[in-house]
């Protein structure tokens, strides 16, 4: 339950962050990594998640 909670939230602040470093033209290849690390693990969660509902 934590982790729905907590993924939306680092998914918002790593876009920010991103968002702010691109308008500062700076290199943001390391936000962007860990942006789609976290979306990768929040997948996996809802997936995980989803199929011990079903059982």
């Amino acid at each position: 339950m934590r982790t729905q909670i907590l993924m939306p939230i680092l998914l918002t602040v790593d876009a920010a962050l991103v968002l702010i470093g691109l308008f500062l033209k700076q290199d943001v290849w390391f936000s962007m990594t860990c942006y789609w690390f976290v979306l990768l693990l929040k997948n996996i969660s809802d997936v995980m998640d989803e199929n011990s509902r079903r059982r």
